[in-house]
């Protein structure tokens, strides 16, 4: 989560975030990025469901887990298959199973 505050020039919603630091990523050529694990806890969570919440929420460790789930879900949508074509190897860890995101017709498998 360090990298998700350390973002300058933040874009207005956590879609666009998770493909900002994919954009970093895939400068790489190769990379794997793991994330933490989170446990629920007693706070409350805001509901992240669509890429549309701002990074305001990551006080919360639901709302993390939810940040990683949906980093997961862009990484692997036709919105990152032009920027996944660029690397040799790109291997994303959720909730400590790892998640190698390669292109194939176009799509993400």
């Amino acid at each position: 989560m360090t990298l998700f505050h350390m973002l300058i020039n933040l874009l207005p919603t956590c879609g666009e975030i998770c493909l900002q630091i994919l954009d970093d990523m895939v400068s790489k050529k190769q990379f794997l990025f793991s994330t933490d694990s989170y446990h629920s806890g007693s706070t409350i969570a805001r509901e992240v469901g669509v890429a549309a919440q701002r990074k305001s929420f990551l006080a919360n460790d639901d709302n993390k887990k939810q940040l990683c789930q949906l980093m997961l879900r862009v990484w692997s949508s036709s919105s990152a298959v032009s920027r996944l074509e660029k690397t040799e190897m790109a291997m994303l860890i959720v909730e400590g199973r790892a998640h190698q995101l390669v292109t194939l017709n176009g799509q993400v498998r």
